[in-house]
This record gives C-alpha cells, sequence and structure tokens, in this order.
C-alpha cells in the first residue's frame, strides 16, 4: 500500500479543521499502484483545501503532491496541478483533453469545493475519464463530492 494521501486534523489552537500529512492516511491498493507507471497522466486537484487557506497554499500543495507521487514513479511532468477556483473553463478542459489515469482530489472546505466543482462544471470533462478507467482518489472533501 502506498500512502499519498493528508488526514483530517483539528488544529488545537483555533479549534478548526485541517489537513495535515497523516502517518497512517488513506492509502491507493496495490492493484491501483501496479495500474500507474511513470508515464501515467495525473490531475491533482488541491480546490479544498486552499478554501481552508483563504485562497492560499495550492502551489505548495501542489509540490508536496509531486514529490510524493514521484516515490512511486509517476514523473512530475505527466502532473497537473489544477485549482478549479483559478483556472479558466478552457484550462479545465485542456486538461482534461488527453487521456487521464489518476484524478486526486483533496481534502479541505467541501462547500468550497463542491461550489468550485459547479461552476466549473468539472464533472462533464472528468466523467468520460472515470467511465473509461481513470482512477478517482478523494480525501475528505474529495471523497464526500464524489457521491454527489
Amino acid at each position: 500500500m502506498y500512502e499519498l494521501v493528508k488526514a483530517r486534523a483539528i488544529d488545537r489552537h483555533t479549534g478548526r479543521n485541517r489537513c495535515e500529512p497523516a502517518e497512517n492516511g488513506v492509502t491507493l491498493s496495490q492493484e491501483d499502484v501496479d495500474r500507474l507507471t511513470s508515464q501515467s497522466k495525473v490531475v491533482y486537484i488541491p480546490t479544498a483545501l486552499t478554501g481552508e487557506q483563504d485562497g492560499h497554499g495550492g502551489e505548495a500543495a501542489c509540490r508536496s503532491m509531486g514529490k510524493r507521487l514521484q516515490r512511486i514513479s509517476i514523473g512530475d511532468g505527466n502532473i497537473t496541478c489544477l485549482d478549479l477556483a483559478t483556472a479558466t473553463q478552457k484550462e479545465i478542459e485542456d486538461t482534461f483533453t488527453h487521456s487521464v489515469d489518476l484524478v486526486y482530489m483533496e481534502c479541505g472546505n467541501t462547500f468550497y469545493l463542491q461550489y468550485h466543482i459547479n461552476n466549473s462544471n468539472l464533472k462533464s470533462v472528468l466523467l468520460p475519464h472515470l467511465e473509461s478507467g481513470a482512477v478517482y482518489v478523494g480525501s475528505s472533501a474529495g471523497t464526500i463530492v464524489a457521491g454527489v
């Protein structure tokens, strides 16, 4: 099993939920990891996390995810970071023009994420990839919105 995600935690100072690296977080199954290669195309969506941080932190989250994916031999050039809050409709559509092997939806503010999924029309470009076998990984908010 490979740990790629973050878990929910409570900030002791503010009492707010926040994302932080987990020692025993949710993992990808060995079957999913075996399907991924150094050539796999990954779309990382940190929108829920940036929603918890007042729109900040997306770039740092993308760098961190890139490092974690490189540990299982996913090439950095094959990782697309897509913040739905700042991406244009054309950027979103262009991201999903070619095949995608894994979509990772980050934890954070569920309502912020759902708002931007609806506003960006993400479902219409994402669903065909999932139907053709792309792996979807959601962490907390990313899992919740998968059922909506």
